[in-house]
Formats: structure tokens, C-alpha cells, sequence
């Protein structure tokens, strides 16, 4: 009985990472940094366990992107990378940590992230190496589409399908986007271009944007003389986050368990009252589809989706939610059996007894908690626009937009001319200079001739977050 008493008080607790990380969240939404990061301070303080720290540098990072600090939020974003992969092939320690889960729930286990977060983890370090010299932005852009192939060779096998269960995960197209720019407009690069973005049409055959850079490659485009490129990186909308569910066949299912081990056994078993905890991923719904690229006050560009982090996470747990339910499920045949053990071992034979020992049973199921932790500062959509611009100082500014991308006219497909953008969506939300610290009017870029420029912003709920900012060296030779 004390056994069980103790086992409770482990479990017991308002433990839930989701819960903690509100007041965080509410000031990162609200362009407070500074507020965000005090308040990410008293988390990792209160979390003092140590399991969730690298779920911290997570959050950390993305606060430094849009601060504009690149250079911390890639040391954070490896250091958790390198964490991550590590817990991964340190079994003994996985062991036991998943034998002491099943006495408590999977808070006792160091979080080791999401299949989606581990590949967003490279995808912000090749987005913040563009920012930077963009020397390692190839490199992690080859690590998202190495990460995805370990992901769906280690999986289990489906035992309905006789197949890997993660077979169906879609592929993100943002690493080979990265490397076809950077190799664009090179003609000793041309078959390696057009490879990259043949596998972004295959893998987003909804994104115009690799249509209309794969013919610009097929047809050797180069930019004209006097101009370069520009590429916004847009961080767009909240990403997904977990909340508790129940699952209701497990109940079932283990309500007719108990029924059944009752009416066999010397000794009942704790009803089934409390439920199952579970924790499922859900999207979160956005204001804003794109946003209007700005420059020099007029509309030249739209932004575009090319990951959709959001359907990513939620297609990801679908696939993963049978093997999600019978862990709770095992973890409650655990509880159950360890209950039953202790009245075997201590012979209890009275009703009052074996009334303690369910009650004792049924608190130690209902301190369940389901595992909410996750990367919560995530966007819930990486966008990207492409523009031409005569080398020269432009400023830049974005505006939310409530509808999605979409082509405006035919000659948006025509390699190498540049128009004034003309019908297609207009501006429903506010330019982000009334809600943020930008500059007036936007952010002033310098475009110099035959190089590529990176601009970065994340926007969500009212506005921009932090900054536009422009890549640290300025530009990046084609």
C-alpha cells in the first residue's frame, strides 16, 4: 500500500509543459521578446528536472531568430539536434527511463522531440545559415532529407501493411528548395538545379514556385544584368500543439479487461473510471493565408507556402496513434497488474482491504498525464517569394494577407520578365510596420547585381514578430 501511495506522489503534479509555456507563448505572439524570454527563464527553472531542456533551447532559438540573432539560435538548434540523436541510440538509458513511465506517464522520459520537429530542427538551421554566410545551408539542407529517410527506415513494421509504418510520411521539399536557389542561375550548375527542383515539384506539386523555377532551369534562365534576386523566408501563423484526449476504445476494451480478471481472479481489479490520457496533435487555425511582398510601397510579389508544418505534425500523428494508444494501453495493464501484485503479496482477503487497495489503484491511474510537451513556438507554415530587383537600396515590407497564394496572370510563368503585380489577392491585413519595431515603411535592403539576397520574418496572430531582417553578409553570389 505505501509502494502505491509513493507511486502516486511521483505521479501527481501540475506538470503539463503546454500549461507552463502560455504566459511565454502569449508574449512571443504579442512582440514582446524580452517579456518572452523572462518568462521561458521561469519555466526551465521550474522544469528542474532536466527532461525537457532541450525543448527549452528550442523555444530559445526561435525567440533568437526573430530577434535576429542567427548566430545563437544555430548554436541552440545543433546543440538540440545533437541531444535529440543522441537519446535516440542511448538504449539503456531509454530503457529504463520507459520502465519508470510505466509506473508514472511518459513525462519521466527525456523528450527526445516529434518526427516533424526533429526534421524542422535542420530546416531552421539551413534558413538561419542563409541569414548567416550561408556556408552550411547546403549541408543542413541535405541533413532534412537524410533525417526523413532514418525516420521511415527505423520505424516498426505495420503488421496489417507488412510495411514501414512511417512509409506514408510526406517528404519536406524545403531542402531541396534551398539548394536548387543557391545553385540557381549557374550554368555550370544547370542539371544539379534542375534535379532539385524536380524532387520540390514531386514532393509540393501544389507549390507554383518550383513550376516556375524548374522552367526557368530547363530553359538555362540567368537573372539580367544589373539586377538580383531577393528570397523571402516567411515564418507564417502558430504551429501545431498537443492537448490531452481520451481514447475511448482503449476504455472499453479495458473496462471488459477488468470485467473479466474480476469475475476469474481471487481478487478484483481497480474499475476503469479514470480515463486513458493520450496526447494528440492539433493544428492551429491562422488569420493569415500569405503575405504581399512590398517594395518600395508597391506590391511585387506574394508569398507562398512550400511546408505546411501544421499538416505535417497532424499527418505524422494519424500515422502514429494506433502505437500512440497501446503504449496507454500497456501502461495501464502495468497499473493494474502491479495493483493486483500487491494484494497477492499481501494476502488481502477482506472487502475493506481490497477497497483501499482499488481506491489506491484508481488515484494512481487518474495522476496519469498525458505528454504535452512539444517545440510550441514553432510556425505553422514555412513561405516563401522569389523577386528580381535592379541592384541598388529598396525597402521591403510585408503585408498579412488573408487568401492563399495565387498566380495572377500568365506571365508570372515567363522566366525573366518582372511586372507589376496585377489583380490576384488583395491586402486584408494590416502592414506589419503598425504592429511591430520595424522601421517605418519597412526594412531597407541592398540588392547588388548578380547576387542573391535572404530576407527573414515570422508573422502571426496580429503581425510581425521581431523584425524583417536581411542576411547578415547582405547578399550571396550566385
Amino acid at each position: 500500500m505505501w509502494l502505491l501511495l509513493v507511486l502516486i506522489q511521483i505521479s501527481t503534479g501540475c506538470r503539463s509543459y503546454y500549461r507552463q509555456m502560455g504566459a511565454v507563448r502569449y508574449s512571443f505572439y504579442q512582440n514582446d521578446l524580452i517579456k518572452a524570454e523572462s518568462s521561458l527563464q521561469k519555466v526551465r527553472e521550474k522544469r528542474n528536472n532536466g527532461k525537457s531542456d532541450d525543448l527549452i533551447c528550442l523555444e530559445t532559438a526561435t525567440l533568437k531568430m526573430c530577434a535576429g540573432d542567427f548566430r545563437e539560435a544555430e548554436r541552440l538548434l545543433r546543440k538540440t539536434r545533437d541531444s535529440f540523436d543522441r537519446l535516440e541510440n542511448q538504449k539503456a538509458r531509454k530503457a529504463g527511463e520507459t520502465t519508470l513511465s510505466m509506473l508514472s506517464d511518459d513525462m519521466a522520459i527525456s523528450y527526445a522531440g516529434e518526427d516533424y520537429e526533429k526534421i524542422m530542427i535542420r530546416a531552421m538551421l539551413a534558413i538561419s545559415s542563409l541569414m548567416m554566410d550561408g556556408s552550411d545551408a547546403v549541408a543542413y539542407s541535405n541533413q532534412i532529407n537524410l533525417k526523413q529517410q532514418e525516420i521511415i527506415s527505423k520505424s516498426e513494421i505495420n503488421p496489417d501493411t507488412g510495411k514501414k509504418s512511417k512509409e506514408s510520411y510526406r517528404f519536406v521539399s524545403l531542402g531541396p528548395y534551398i539548394r536548387g536557389i543557391l545553385n540557381d542561375a549557374s550554368a555550370l550548375n544547370q542539371q544539379e538545379v534542375i534535379r532539385s527542383f524536380t524532387q520540390v515539384c514531386e514532393w509540393s506539386p501544389n507549390f507554383y514556385g518550383g513550376k516556375e523555377y524548374l522552367e526557368r532551369a530547363k530553359q538555362g534562365y540567368r537573372p539580367q544584368k544589373g539586377h538580383g534576386v531577393v528570397h523571402v523566408f516567411l515564418l507564417l501563423g502558430e504551429g501545431p500543439h498537443k492537448v490531452e484526449v481520451d481514447a475511448p476504445v482503449t476504455q472499453m476494451s479495458l473496462l471488459l479487461a477488468d470485467q473479466i480478471v474480476s469475475a476469474t481472479s481471487k481478487h478484483s481489479v481497480p474499475p476503469t473510471f479514470a480515463s486513458v490520457p493520450i496526447a494528440a496533435v492539433l493544428d492551429t487555425p491562422c488569420p493569415y493565408e500569405s503575405a504581399d511582398v512590398l517594395i518600395n510601397g508597391t506590391k511585387r510579389a506574394q508569398t507562398e507556402t512550400l511546408v505546411d508544418v501544421n499538416r505535417m505534425a497532424v499527418e505524422q500523428f494519424e500515422v502514429n496513434k494506433p502505437w500512440i494508444i497501446a503504449r496507454a494501453v500497456a501502461r495501464r495493464v502495468v497499473k493494474k497488474a502491479t495493483v493486483y501484485g500487491a494484494k497477492e503479496a499481501t494476502d488481502t482477503d477482506s472487502f475493506t482491504g481490497e477497497l483501499l487497495f482499488d481506491i489506491a489503484g484508481l488515484m494512481w491511474e487518474a495522476a496519469e498525464e498525458a505528454d504535452t510537451r512539444c517545440w510550441s513556438t514553432l510556425p505553422g507554415k514555412i513561405q516563401v517569394a522569389r523577386l528580381e530587383l535592379p541592384a541598388g537600396r529598396h525597402q521591403i515590407s510585408l503585408t498579412p494577407n488573408t487568401r492563399p497564394y495565387i498566380p495572377p496572370n500568365a506571365q508570372r510563368y515567363v522566366p525573366g520578365v518582372s511586372v507589376a503585380w496585377e489583380g490576384g489577392n488583395s491586402p486584408s491585413g494590416p502592414p506589419h510596420e503598425k504592429n511591430s519595431r520595424a522601421t517605418p515603411g519597412g526594412k531597407t535592403i541592398q540588392v547588388e547585381d548578380g547576387r542573391d539576397t535572404f530576407v527573414f520574418a515570422y508573422i502571426a496572430r496580429d503581425g510581425l514578430i521581431g523584425d524583417i531582417h536581411v542576411g547578415e553578409a547582405g547578399s550571396c553570389p550566385f
